[in-house]
């Protein structure tokens, strides 16, 4: 199974455009593609980040094999995906303690799972916290996350907190390839 714009719930606009009928029906085509271009792009280009898994716009590996037939090559991109993770509110707004917190994506949470076939590849992740002593970047040496979505069912993200409080906001970005 492969992963690409139409498995995700974010909108992907296709290249290919063409429209037949009367005058009236092209305008409302192209009123809509108008506006699904504006979403795509405002997603996409100004970095906008939900709670929620968005096709990132990023295409990793561009790969190309070989027809027998002929020396076309045939590209296979693999679409880069990104989750936003706010970890307080994950923690029912509840300020992030001490230690270790493991928190489990279900298909309720919010984030919830992230659906995929064989496996995600993490390319990046990345993000900030606040407390009374300042502001850490995730992945400081007293502040890091880490996560075992590695199958479709049992999904965890973990955040250790080591910085001498408790985290009063945490945004955890998670960027992967799907297999």
């Amino acid at each position: 199974m492969t992963f690409a714009p139409s498995n995700t719930i974010t909108a992907y606009l296709n290249p290919e455009f063409q429209v037949q009928g009367d005058e009236e029906y092209i305008r409302q085509i192209i009123a809509e593609r108008e506006r699904l271009t504006a979403t795509i792009l405002n997603v996409k280009e100004n970095a906008q980040y939900e709670l929620r898994e968005l096709l990132d716009a990023q295409q990793w590996f561009n790969t190309g094999t070989s027809q027998a037939s002929s020396d076309t090559v045939t590209r296979q991109p693999r679409y880069g995906f990104r989750t936003t993770f706010d970890l307080v509110a994950f923690n029912a707004g509840v300020a992030i303690p001490l230690g270790a917190t493991t928190f489990t994506l279900t298909a309720t949470t919010i984030p919830p799972l992230i659906p995929f076939a064989n496996s995600l590849i993490p390319t990046d992740g990345y993000g900030a916290a606040t407390n009374a002593n300042g502001f850490f970047f995730i992945n400081d040496p007293l502040l890091f996350v880490t996560t075992n979505v590695m199958t479709p069912a049992l999904q965890q993200v973990t955040i250790t907190n080591n910085t001498g409080a408790v985290l009063t906001q945490c945004y955890w970005v998670f960027e992967y390839l799907k297999t």
